[in-house]
């Protein structure tokens, strides 16, 4: 699975990736993580889902709806509303994306279509390992996810003023070649 602050990250880049209103970018975080509320679910309250429902795109388009019910809401009637599901309904499928990345766990992406689980045959993002604070895997992995989601989440947000052109194009090659790099680094890890 993929860490919560790269689906946070994630999710944030999404909703910075336009000029989009002010509290934003908060709803899209919340839209990006969650689909791991299955996992909340059986560590506070014993509940284990089979097949993991929330790591579905119904359930992404639900929390769209419900989160933008939310926003509109919160910002009156009359607030402009136009997208705002989209960006929400595309952070949450960012956390599908993410997930199947890593390629280990499947998921039900189609439900209640179908509850078969799906598995991508490629892992390039790693898979975090136990997860307790003494893994030294953990640490290596999350670290590695960090270099690999840096071109995309850093590219989709809002970008810096640089002095040229030509030290952007360097700049943002450079990001990029190091994404590439880890990428193919972490296609190379073994898989449980």
């Amino acid at each position: 699975m993929s860490s919560l602050l790269a689906h946070a990250a994630a999710g944030a880049a999404v909703a910075r990736s336009r000029h989009r209103p002010p509290g934003l970018t908060a709803l899209a975080v919340a839209a990006a993580v969650a689909p791991d509320a299955d996992y909340l679910l059986a560590w506070f309250a014993g509940v284990h889902l089979q097949p993991r429902l929330t790591h579905s795109v119904a359930f992404v388009a639900f929390i769209a709806l419900l989160l933008s019910a939310a926003w509109r809401a919160a910002t009156g009637p009359n607030a402009v509303a136009g997208g705002v599901v989209g960006v929400l309904f595309a952070a949450g499928l960012t956390h599908l994306v993410l997930d199947a990345l890593v390629g280990v766990h499947g998921a039900p992406l189609l439900w209640p279509l179908t509850a078969v689980e799906l598995t991508s045959p490629v892992g390039l993002l790693p898979s975090a390992g136990a997860i307790h604070l003494a893994n030294p895997v953990l640490w290596r992995n999350l670290a590695l996810e960090a270099l690999i989601l840096a071109g995309p989440v850093l590219t989709a947000a809002r970008r810096p003023r640089y002095a040229s052109t030509h030290e952007a194009v360097r700049a943002h090659a450079a990001l990029w070649l190091l994404t590439a790099a880890a990428a193919l680094y972490g296609a190379t890890l073994a898989r449980p």
